[in-house]
C-alpha cells in the first residue's frame, strides 16, 4: 500500500544485530624528513575517519623506529582545517622520539575503534618518516599563512607565490610588508624549542632579501637560550641583495633550549623582508652552495592540500635534480581533465595550484580526481 494512492513505492533499510564494520581511516598526512640529531617532535594529522553507525573513540597514533617497540599516543581533535570543510573532524598527534643514525626511519600509522560493543578497529595506511642531515624548519610550499606549526608569524606578512632575482626563482617565499602606518614593529618567532646538545657542528641557513628604505628602519635576527631574553645576531638596513646567510650555532650545542626570531622596526615609509625556506643542518658543504641548490634527496609527490578543497588546492613535489616534469589531472575513468604543467624544472621544493577547472577553463564537477 502506498500513500497517496498510486504513488511510487519507497524502500528503506536498516540493520539488526551487532556492528561488524570497522571505521575507515584515510588521508594520513605525510611527514617531511627531519634531522637525525634533533629530538623528533613531528605533528601528524588524520583527515578522515568514517564510521557507519556508532561513532568512534579518539584515534591513536602509532610509530616504530626501525623494527623496535611500537609507541602510541591518543590523538586530539584539531580545528586547523575546519574552516575549509564544515563539520569535518581532523585529528592530530605528535611523534616524539630520538634516533641514533641517519639511516634510521620511523614507520607511523593511525588506528580508531568504534564505540559499538564489538569495538571494531580500523587502521590507516602506514607511512614513513626519514632522517637526514638537514631539517627545513621553515617550509613555506603548501603552507597557509594563518596555520603553520611551530611558528608565530608576522602580523603584517603574507606568502608570495613567486620571487625571482638575478635569474634565480626562489618560488614561494614569505614576505613581510610593514608600513609605519600599520605599526612601528613586528615579530616572527620560531616557537619550537630546539635541543642542540646532540650536535658537534650545526648551522642555521636563511635565504633572504630586504628593502628597508630608510636608515631609521631595520630588521634584526635574534637568538635565545630561554625564550625570554633575546640576543641580536645581525641587524639589516637599506637594500639587501638576495643571499643565503649562515649562522654557526656551535655556541648553543651545550644548550637544550634554542629559539630564534625575526624582528622589524619601521619609523617611516614601509619595509619589505623576503624570507625563503629556513634550514637547520650539519652539512658544511651547504655553506658554499648557490641559492638554488639546497635540494631534496629524493623525488616525492606529496598529498594535495587541502583535500577535499574549494576552490583551489596545492600540489607539492620535490626534485633532487633538474628534471622533466608533467603534472596531469585525471578523473576516475582515466580521462585527462587538465595538464597543470609540462616543462623542465631545476632541482628544489616545488608546488603548483589547481583551481578545479579543465583544459577549456570550465569548472569541473565535484568528485574524485587523480
Amino acid at each position: 500500500m502506498t500513500w497517496p494512492s498510486a504513488s511510487p513505492p519507497n524502500y528503506n533499510s536498516f540493520i539488526f544485530g551487532p556492528d561488524t564494520t570497522a571505521p575507515v581511516l584515510s588521508e594520513l598526512s605525510d611527514a617531511r624528513p627531519v634531522h637525525y640529531q634533533l629530538p623528533t617532535h613531528k605533528k601528524i594529522y588524520i583527515m578522515s575517519i568514517e564510521d557507519d553507525r556508532f561513532g568512534i573513540y579518539p584515534p591513536q597514533l602509532h610509530w616504530q623506529v626501525n623494527n623496535g617497540n611500537v609507541m602510541s599516543v591518543d590523538m586530539v581533535k584539531d580545528s586547523l582545517y575546519s574552516y575549509w570543510i564544515a563539520g569535518r573532524k581532523t585529528w592530530s598527534g605528535f611523534i616524539s622520539e630520538s634516533v641514533e643514525e641517519i639511516t634510521d626511519h620511523i614507520s607511523y600509522w593511525v588506528t580508531a575503534r568504534d564505540s559499538s560493543q564489538s569495538q571494531n578497529m580500523g587502521m590507516s595506511v602506514i607511512k614513513q618518516l626519514d632522517f637526514t642531515d638537514r631539517d627545513t624548519i621553515g617550509y613555506w610550499d603548501g603552507a597557509y599563512y594563518s596555520h603553520i606549526d611551530d611558528w608565530d608569524m608576522f602580523t603584517h606578512g603574507e606568502f608570495q607565490s613567486e620571487f625571482t632575482y638575478g635569474g634565480v626563482n626562489w618560488g614561494k617565499v614569505l614576505a613581510s610588508h610593514l608600513s609605519s602606518n600599520d605599526d612601528i614593529g613586528d615579530t616572527m618567532t620560531y616557537t619550537r624549542v630546539l635541543d642542540l646538545t646532540g650536535f658537534d657542528d650545526v648551522w642555521l641557513t636563511i635565504p633572504m632579501a630586504a628593502y628597508f628604505r630608510s636608515d631609521e628602519n631595520y630588521g634584526v635576527i635574534e637568538f635565545s637560550d630561554d625564550g625570554e631574553f633575546w640576543t641580536p645576531q645581525q641587524t639589516f638596513t637599506g637594500f639587501i641583495d638576495p643571499q643565503w646567510i649562515h649562522y654557526d650555532l656551535s655556541d648553543y650545542t651545550s644548550e637544550d633550549h634554542f629559539q630564534f626570531r625575526f624582528r622589524i622596526h619601521s619609523e617611516t615609509l614601509f619595509t619589505e623582508w623576503i624570507i625563503d625556506d629556513i634550514v637547520l643542518h650539519s652539512d658544511s658543504t651547504l655553506l658554499n652552495t648557490k641559492p638554488n641548490l639546497i635540494v631534496p634527496n629524493t623525488f616525492r609527490l606529496l598529498q594535495n592540500f587541502p583535500n577535499p578543497f574549494n576552490p583551489v588546492t596545492t600540489i607539492c613535489y620535490e626534485l633532487p635534480f633538474r628534471s622533466d616534469v608533467q603534472i596531469t589531472i585525471y578523473d576516475l575513468l582515466g580521462r585527462k581533465v587538465t595538464t597543470l604543467l609540462s616543462e623542465t624544472q631545476e632541482a628544489g621544493f616545488k608546488s603548483v595550484i589547481w583551481n578545479a577547472v579543465n583544459d577549456h577553463g570550465k569548472p569541473v564537477s565535484a568528485g574524485v580526481y587523480l
